[in-house]
């Protein structure tokens, strides 16, 4: 299916971590067990590029983890461009 699609993995975002994703899950020192770490930077540098500032992310965190996410998130969203952070994180 996805034959001659463009897929990033986790490892391909950038070579020194320096991608808006991995810095703000660095700065809100997000990381408990690590788990879903790829899935949701992924989701994030996903809304990134996509410009997309409202869609919920469909991931789960068996620690709980979601306050640090949530900034994660905004942190990421303010970095990655000119629009604001949302108010509010949305997980579906």
């Amino acid at each position: 299916e996805l034959e001659g699609a463009r897929v990033t993995t986790i490892e391909g975002l950038s070579a020194d971590g320096s991608h808006p994703a991995q810095q703000a899950w660095l700065a809100e020192q997000v990381t408990m067990c690590g788990f879903c770490e790829p899935g949701f930077i992924m989701a994030i540098a996903a809304r990134l590029e996509a410009h997309e500032r409202s869609a919920p992310i469909d991931n789960v965190c068996a620690c709980g983890a979601y306050a640090r996410i949530r900034k994660a998130i905004a942190r990421a969203l303010r970095s990655g461009g000119p629009a604001e952070a949302p108010a509010s994180i949305q997980f579906s």
